[in-house]
């Protein structure tokens, strides 16, 4: 077998010279043939079909009398064999097409049933994954309804006067028959379908089309069975509107016709045309296989090659370009050249099979075809809204690729019930995605989320209240990232340690971090109080603080031991203070008050003398045997008097059960003479 350089080499000297005479508008980008490969009565290659993959690499498949070849076009100047499979016969006919990721293949005076080929794994390999002749054994052609997923057989040994008809929804390698109508016109030579509908070849018969829904029982929709030019009515093509089909009589000297089937009960030929190759000197041309891409028909000719007409009047078709794959020919005795064309590569390449020297690899010259869409992998690429590192109950978002059919969501290699290219985790794992674009599979890079348990934001405290001046310690968890402290929900300006001393009043609260987690604690509240300064009344002879806790009394700066009454009867002349602790354990000092004694005051009560009960809560009793006349005073504690009165004789008796429950100071004054008593009323 040859290099496919040396074919490149062969093929550009063979044709080189011609170049001129047998293209127009069209280059040769590539060439394979074998001169070893067997022949069936002369004609070693047959049908020409094409194939892209999933990242839009192309393929040609082509028949040969033993063999499905399979072929890289990556470098179009040099076809790469990927395989070569022999179907056990060797055969004028075999006709290839492909759905999915699957390529078929029958032929004809054969034994071979149906052959069946993944094409999944390429550009690496192709397998064949079966070869069966359960539905048949031999078949001139089959086409596939992509739409419907359903394989239409033509011309085959097993019902030869109709169709078989096999989905390949299910198990693309394992067929099932959903029909085998025989047909009103007979024996059809080949077919074209869309969405069901059947337009077929029938020989002699002429051309007939069908409404298939029902594959078992067909309707047929319209004839033509009488019309310019008629001959072995071969193959037909559907215009991408539905409007318009080319149709081909594979008889000499037979024109092509154009059809216009918007009315399948009145199809009518638009205008008949053909090749002009060896015009004038011989136009007995044979079409074989037409083919239609936006507005231009491609077909392969018997003797002239590639052909390319321009359809955009229907009733004046152009020939526009050609490529003659078999140059050696001056007339159209015989059935030689151009078998198969394949037009529908998405970069416009196209494909050609002659059947004595191989595949060729053309480009059009002058003309821009529209890439044609098709599959292709899904971007692996996984988007994430969010960080990899969550706290334990928030949650990110992952995406793909939203263009996609269908996918699967795995975590941990287990299937997730989630269907949406957008999903919401907050699950701890790896997580991946199998995507689909109709055949075309990928899977998604990978992901790992981990998730962080938050912290306990804990606030410890000594207190919650200090005296102006001082300060409560507050405490949180240490083993953390951050903290921040807050006043009334403000931040404390470079309050970022676990320890923080508390100085003035409002709520406290701090913020903890660890990871991506971040936790406030409970706010607490804090009171920062200052002591009420104390004010000093002197009433006669006796000092009195306002109302505290506790006392203290200062002279001239001095403690007093002992004057801790919340008055203070003063025995020689200086400036008096007093220290109050408040009820909330804060001290403050009264501003000073200058004392000058000008009478002598206060004796110790005479022995005998009772004041009793001491606490009182109904009556205070006085109890002074050998007392003269005189009076008392009972003064609260800030020397306000809330009682007075005269004694009477060895007993006094004072209501005090009116009186708030407090200290209170009992001044007793007679024969000139004052004395004083702490008294308490309460319980």
């Amino acid at each position: 077998m040859r290099s496919s350089i040396l074919l490149l080499f062969i093929a550009t000297l063979f044709f080189g010279n011609l170049q001129a005479q047998i293209s127009q508008n069209m280059t040769l980008r590539g060439h394979f043939d074998v001169d070893t490969l067997p022949s069936a009565s002369g004609t070693t290659y047959n049908e020409v079909w094409g194939y892209t993959d999933c990242d839009s690499r192309e393929y040609a498949i082509m028949g040969s009398a033993r063999y499905v070849h399979f072929f890289d076009l990556f470098d179009l100047s040099n076809p790469q064999e990927i395989g070569a499979f022999p179907g056990g016969a060797t055969t004028i006919w075999r006709d290839m097409k492909t759905y999915k990721d699957r390529a078929y293949s029958v032929c004809d005076q054969c034994q071979e049933g149906l052959m069946i080929f993944d094409l999944s794994q390429l550009p690496g390999t192709v397998t064949k994954t079966n070869q069966t002749t359960e539905f048949f054994k031999s078949a001139h052609n089959i086409f596939i309804d992509e739409e419907a997923g359903w394989l239409f057989v033509a011309g085959s040994n097993a019902n030869g006067n109709g169709a078989i008809i096999l989905d390949l929804n299910g198990d693309p390698d394992n067929p099932v028959v959903i029909g085998t109508p025989t047909l009103p016109g007979g024996y059809f030579h080949d077919i074209y379908v869309r969405n069901k509908v059947g337009y077929c070849s029938h020989g002699n018969n002429g051309y007939y089309v069908y409404n298939f829904a029902d594959p078992q029982n067909p309707v047929l929709l319209g004839t033509l069975t009488d019309y310019p030019q008629s001959g072995y009515n071969h193959s037909s093509w559907l215009s991408e509107d539905g409007q318009y089909a080319v149709m081909a009589d594979e008889t000499f000297n037979k024109g092509l016709k154009m059809l216009d089937v918007s009315n399948l009960s009145d199809i009518k030929v638009t205008d008949v045309f053909r090749s002009k190759l060896l015009a004038p000197v011989d136009t007995a041309s044979i079409p074989h296989n037409p083919f239609i891409r936006e507005n231009y028909i491609f077909i392969s000719y018997y003797h002239d090659g590639v052909q390319v007409f321009d359809m955009s009047d229907p009733h004046n078709v152009q020939q526009v370009a050609w490529y003659d794959t078999y140059p050696a020919n001056t007339n159209y005795n015989g059935y030689q050249g151009c078998w198969g064309v394949y037009a529908f590569l998405p970069s416009g390449t196209i494909l050609g099979s002659d059947m004595s020297n191989g595949l060729f690899v053309l480009s059009l010259d002058s003309i821009a075809l529209a890439p044609i869409a098709h599959p292709v992998n899904p971007a692996p690429e996984m988007a994430l809204t969010g960080d990899t590192l969550i706290c334990e109950g928030e949650s990110v978002m992952l995406s793909v690729d939203p263009e996609v059919t269908s996918l699967e969501w795995y975590l941990d290699g287990e299937l997730l019930e989630w269907v949406d290219p957008q999903i919401k985790v907050q699950d701890g794992g790896w997580y991946t995605a199998t995507l689909h674009n109709a055949y075309c599979e990928t899977q998604a890079d990978s992901v790992q989320i981990q998730v962080q348990i938050p912290p306990e934001a804990e606030l410890s405290y000594t207190d919650t209240l200090a005296c102006q001046g001082g300060f409560i310690q507050l405490t949180s968890n240490e083993a953390l990232d951050s903290w921040q402290w807050y006043l009334d929900g403000a931040p404390i300006e470079n309050a970022t340690e676990p320890v923080w001393l508390a100085g003035i009043s409002g709520q406290y609260s701090v913020t903890v971090e660890l990871g991506p987690c971040s936790v406030s604690s409970e706010a607490v509240s804090i009171s920062i109080v200052e002591a009420a300064i104390p004010v000093l009344t002197l009433v006669n002879d006796t000092l009195f603080s306002s109302p505290a806790a506790a006392y203290q009394w200062f002279l001239n700066g001095t403690l007093v031991e002992g004057a801790t009454d919340p008055f203070f009867v003063p025995e020689e002349d200086g400036l008096y203070t007093v220290e109050i602790t408040d009820e909330n354990g804060c001290e403050a000092l009264s501003d000073p008050l200058e004392v000058v004694l000008i009478n002598s005051v206060s004796q110790a009560l005479p022995s005998g003398w009772k004041i009793y009960p001491n606490p009182a809560v109904d009556q205070l009793t006085l109890d002074l045997s050998g007392a003269g006349d005189g009076t008392y005073v009972l003064y609260d504690l800030v020397g306000r008097k809330v009682a007075d009165g005269k004694l009477f004789g060895a007993k006094t008796q004072i209501a005090v059960s009116g009186l708030n429950t407090g200290i209170y100071m009992l001044e007793i004054q007679s024969e000139g003479m004052i004395w004083r008593e702490k008294v308490i009323v309460g319980e």
